[in-house]
Order: structure tokens, then C-alpha cells, then sequence
């Protein structure tokens, strides 16, 4: 799919080199965040800059998020040749040189619903960095060739006393005792964007293990991209009659409809 690239303001092709070999983002020293578009705008900007900046700021690096903001505006005018009609994808990264890169492209189409498999290893929740979405990604990398082998779609990180921690791309939410949880911080969650909105709409934080997960009413993955994507088989066992729940779906829709107003009202 065709993308556009920005380096510190400037458009570079997509494959050409974007940092220096003494960058610290060479070896992984750096932050990030994914972003979409609604209607061709970017959603939860403020929020998403906001958490860049607080993960710039545990690096090390002073990050001007209006500079920042202006370049994202720019690099969406940009891409308005891009998937006429459909909405978009930015990753926008932070290293901590203080080197801005922000990539643009059409939004990747998922399934509606998702099989997951418990992953082999565990997650610490003992970092120097805590809820910092960093470019060292290579444990996501393997996750993904693991997933890859097995057929499946998603992988669950479990902490080391195995409690469900998030999902490889996305935060795992569960109706749990009628209740809609999903794992605390504490248990390696990221604080993720779409993660706090849900939490505003009535969420709770609860530790739970995978065995619970399994049986619960109902589950779905929240990520950026994809709000409420059904979470319907866990290791091979169905959840929820292995459909797609009404909550689920409810949420998807009311998502989107918190997302048109958030949009109006900017």
C-alpha cells in the first residue's frame, strides 16, 4: 500500500534513510504512537501527543508537541491523495536523538472478530520504563512469527504468576460477573488511548487469568485502529458461543459515535 514519509518536517521517500547510524533510534531508544483518521482527521490527537510527550519525557527528550501537531496536519494534507475516500494510519516516532518521523498510509483492514493463543512467554511488570510504547519491538516481532505458525490472529502476554496482561497490538477487555474489565497497568498494560476512552465509558480495572478470560460472556480487543474487535476463541476454546457479543458490538458503534462528536466539537 502506498505511504508517505516525513523526517523532522521534511517528505522523504518511504525507503530512503530517515536516521543517521549514530541515531539511538538505530538500536531502539525511542517512542511511538499509532494514530487513524475519522473522516480524514485525526482522532485523539491531544491524547496521543500528550502520552508521546510523557514517553519522550521518561527518555530524556523535550518534545515540542505543537511543532509536532503542525507536522501531523501537514503530513495528512499530504497524503490526500491516498486512499480517495478511506481513512488513514500515522505512526509517528520520537527517538532520542529527538529525530521525528511520522509515516502515513491508508488504514489496514482486520477481521471483525479475533482468535488468540496464550503466548509461550511471560511479561514483568518490573521496568525501568512502565507504560512507555517504545521502538525496541522485537519481542513483538517474534510474537508475530509465533502467531503466524499457528494460524491464529492475536497473542496474549500473561504476567509471570499468569494473569492476562494485553494482547501483541491491542488491550484485552472481558464482561466478567456482567461487568466490562480489563487488566490494570500494574499487570503490564499499556495505557493506550482507545484503553482510557473505554475506561471513561463505564470499564473497569481488574487482574483476571486467562481461564476466566475463556469463559467470560463475552471479549474484544481495543487497539487505535480498531476499537472493539471481537475477541471470540482462546486456545482453541470459543467465547461467547464464539460470536461476536452484543457489547462488543454496541461499543464498536457507540466508539465511532463518541469519535464523530469528539471530532464536531474540535
Amino acid at each position: 500500500m502506498p505511504r508517505l514519509a516525513f523526517v523532522n518536517g521534511q517528505e522523504l521517500d518511504p525507503g530512503a534513510p530517515a536516521l543517521t547510524a549514530d541515531d539511538p533510534g538505530v538500536v531502539g531508544q525511542g517512542v511511538y504512537e499509532s494514530m487513524r483518521t475519522y473522516a480524514r482527521r485525526p482522532f485523539a490527537l491531544g491524547m496521543h501527543l500528550d502520552r508521546l510527550q510523557a514517553g519522550s519525557h521518561a527518555l530524556g527528550v523535550a518534545l515540542d508537541t505543537a511543532l509536532l501537531e503542525h507536522e501531523v496536519a501537514r503530513a495528512l494534507r499530504a497524503a490526500g491523495a491516498i486512499a480517495p475516500g478511506g481513512e488513514l494510519s500515522l505512526r509517528v516516532i520520537v527517538t532520542a536523538s529527538g529525530t521525528r518521523v511520522i509515516e502515513v498510509g491508508p488504514l489496514a483492514h482486520r477481521s471483525e472478530a479475533a482468535r488468540a493463543v496464550t503466548l509461550p512467554w511471560r511479561r514483568s511488570s518490573e521496568s525501568p520504563l512502565p507504560g512507555v510504547r517504545t521502538t525496541s519491538t522485537a519481542h513483538g516481532a517474534a510474537a508475530h512469527r509465533h502467531l503466524l505458525a499457528l494460524g491464529a490472529d492475536e497473542g496474549l502476554w500473561l504476567t509471570t504468576d499468569g494473569r492476562v496482561s494485553e494482547a501483541v497490538g491491542a488491550s484485552v477487555f472481558a464482561v466478567l460477573g456482567g461487568r466490562l474489565v480489563t487488566p490494570p497497568l500494574s499487570d503490564g498494560a499499556i495505557d493506550g488511548v482507545t484503553r482510557a476512552l473505554l475506561l471513561r465509558m463505564g470499564a473497569e480495572e481488574r487482574s483476571f487469568p486467562p481461564a476466566a478470560l475463556a469463559a467470560a460472556d463475552e471479549a474484544f480487543l481495543a487497539g487505535t485502529a480498531h476499537p472493539a474487535r471481537a475477541l471470540i476463541e482462546l486456545d482453541g476454546r470459543p467465547i461467547g458461543g464464539g460470536q461476536p457479543g452484543a457489547l462488543t458490538v454496541r461499543l464498536a458503534g457507540r466508539f465511532a459515535d463518541q469519535a464523530a462528536a469528539l471530532l464536531a466539537a474540535s
